[in-house]
């Protein structure tokens, strides 16, 4: 093996190591070629010069029909994906809307249902009948209000009535793709209600297909479905309607304590991955997956009594219930600085929950 056939081996392997992949091909022949006819140290230097230029040597010049072809190929291919997305547009963070609750009307004897916006502004009333437990569909749309689902205007739109004599059930939370409604039964009578109370869910589209998820003698204040559907939260309240945080798989199986908080309201963070809860008037923040909590205060007012919270859709501010002269309303940020009052009367505000429907003109 003669000396110029050894440096080009030698060109060649190293080449090939340190080639661009998006180089056409031929450039490695082209440049070796170049090396075969020119002088040993002037072939290296040009072969070095064409590797860091890039150049593709031996590509063939496209006509000007070819790449007017190539051009509207590449303007047609980009129109197609614009009209895919357009048609499939990514989804947008969640709308913090209209707030909902329910007042304690001392006149009317009962709960009477309103929609708020964020800043406190255009209070509405729903329903000119009263309700308790009131909940935004999760799009905004409809009022779930334990017996019958409204609109945000108060229409009517379903009416179910479940139990017989003195057996009742309510529910007031949908399950994340709305086709089932998560459900309190209880009975007026003490002695059968042991028997009886506990969580159940029905159908959404009739109330039918009633089920029962808890054993008896296991039975809570129901705080809805995890955003993925999987876990159902309830609390356990006693005598003082204090208790327990308890998590439980969707089907009524794995029922496992959360923490160590006894709490008298909780609710699911939007994420998933921690809830809300009030104990001893003070506000927490329950990670679920170990069960931690942290403390969250009042920027301004650390010592500020809270009874019961829930996130805003987005997850950056907080609805909140707070104990001053009354039980009024207000919304801090996720941090605890930012604090405003949106309600103000000497009635109980109570039943919070926090939607996407579009804040109203």
């Amino acid at each position: 093996m003669n000396a110029q056939h050894d440096m080009q081996l030698r060109l060649r392997r190293h080449l090939t190591e340190q080639a661009d992949p998006s180089v056409a091909h031929g450039q490695l022949d082209a440049v070796l070629a170049i090396t075969s006819t020119t002088s040993q140290r002037a072939g290296w230097l040009a072969a070095a010069r064409l590797a860091g230029r890039g150049v593709a040597i031996g590509i063939p010049r496209l006509s000007r029909e070819t790449l007017v072809l190539v051009g509207t190929a590449v303007i047609v291919g980009l129109l197609a994906v614009a009209y895919v997305l357009g048609q499939h547009p990514q989804p947008r963070p969640p709308f913090n809307g209209l707030i909902l609750f329910g007042r304690f009307e001392e006149a009317a004897g009962d709960t009477v249902v309103y929609t708020i916006h964020p800043d406190g502004t255009g209070r509405r009333q729903v329903t000119p009948e009263p309700a308790e437990e009131p909940h935004w569909s999760h799009d905004g749309q409809r009022i779930l209000l334990g017996d019958r689902i409204v609109s945000p205007t108060g229409q009517l739109l379903q009416r179910w009535q479940l139990g017989s004599g003195t057996f009742h059930v309510q529910c007031p939370h949908w399950s994340p793709d709305e086709t089932r409604l998560l459900c309190e039964g209880f009975d007026e009578n003490v002695q059968a209600d042991a028997a009886v109370h506990g969580i159940y869910t029905v159908r959404a589209s009739d109330a039918g297909d009633l089920r029962r998820l808890t054993a008896p003698g296991t039975a809570g204040t129901i705080a809805g479905y995890s955003p993925d559907g999987s876990t159902i939260l309830f609390y356990s309240a006693d005598e003082t309607n204090s208790g327990p945080i308890y998590l439980m798989d969707a089907d009524g199986g794995n029922v496992r304590r959360l923490g160590t908080l006894s709490v008298n309201s909780v609710s699911w963070a939007p994420d998933g991955r921690s809830v809300l809860a009030t104990s001893r008037a003070s506000l927490y923040r329950v990670d679920v997956a170990t069960g931690s909590a942290e403390r969250i205060t009042i920027a301004s007012i650390p010592s500020a009594q809270i009874l019961g919270a829930v996130w805003s859709p987005d997850q950056t501010q907080i609805l909140f219930k707070r104990l001053t002269s009354a039980f009024d309303l207000y919304v801090m940020n996720a941090d605890g600085s930012g604090l405003r009052q949106i309600t103000s009367d000497a009635n109980e505000d109570r039943f919070i929950d926090w939607g996407t429907h579009p804040l109203d003109p």
